[in-house]
């Protein structure tokens, strides 16, 4: 059961390394974290179902910490959307410690209003297949924004998978190496999306992963503001760099500090 979670642990891209789940959820007990709130990618898809399901249901119950996962472009749909209904609303199960919330559920932990909206683009869709490592409805769509925005009118917290692509961002992107076949117009569509949801749904917080990097931004919007936090993806024990990867939040304090 999630019972009313205060402190939350943002946690990135975890691409089917068991450690890095096993890390995860180790350095969220040691923060005091009530929740972890995993961005997508975990990857959900083949054999890597099972043993990513497996790794987080053991090291949740070792660490006393439910999970919910969101979906990322390398995570199947299909087979989550499939999953039972848990005892926990809008959420589906994985493992007893494991949930997964598709596009559009709301949270609400703690008076706060807490958004879904995985999915996203794969840059170099070209070079996989269909079916197993890409799937022709990864993309987020207009109708999770129409269902976030019918279940709250303003949300406190998106939860994405991608991140709305900000001058600052779209210039600290492209100072990286962009390999030759990836489809960047094609990675426009979720990254316009979710900046979409962030206008018309006016998050205090927005929190997402995909890029592969450690970004943090106020975006201002009109007299409003929006701020974004981008987490790193984590590689297990040898690489994983806690405060890239994973990102505490508490709910009674100020989203925008």
């Amino acid at each position: 059961m999630i019972h009313d979670p205060r402190y939350v642990t943002f946690a990135g891209d975890w691409h089917h390394d068991p450690n890095a789940a096993i890390f995860g959820l180790d350095e969220a007990r040691r923060r005091g974290a009530d929740v972890v709130v995993q961005l997508g990618d975990v990857v959900f898809t083949g054999p890597a179902f099972t043993r990513m399901a497996h790794a987080m249901e053991v090291a949740a119950q070792r660490a006393g910490i439910p999970i919910v996962i969101i979906r990322g472009n390398h995570d199947d749909r299909g087979r989550l959307d499939a999953l039972p209904a848990s005892d926990e609303p809008g959420l589906l199960r994985v493992a007893e410690q494991v949930y997964y919330a598709p596009n559009g559920t709301v949270l609400r932990w703690r008076g706060r209003a807490l958004g879904v909206m995985g999915g996203a683009a794969s840059v170099d869709h070209r070079g996989l297949s269909h079916g197993v490592d890409w799937w022709d409805d990864e993309l987020p769509t207009l109708g999770d924004i129409h269902r976030l925005a019918e279940r709250a009118r303003d949300l406190d917290i998106l939860i994405a998978h991608d991140a709305p692509r900000t001058q600052k961002l779209e210039a600290r992107l492209r100072r990286g190496a962009i390999p030759s076949g990836w489809d960047l117009a094609y990675a426009e569509q979720s990254s316009d999306l979710v900046s979409r949801a962030m206008w018309a749904l006016r998050p205090k917080l927005l929190v997402a992963g995909h890029l592969h990097l450690r970004w943090s931004e106020s975006v201002v919007r009109m007299n409003e503001a929006t701020r974004l936090e981008v987490l790193d993806k984590g590689d297990g024990y040898s690489n994983m760099i806690p405060d890239a990867n994973l990102l505490d939040i508490d709910l009674e304090s100020n989203l925008l500090h």
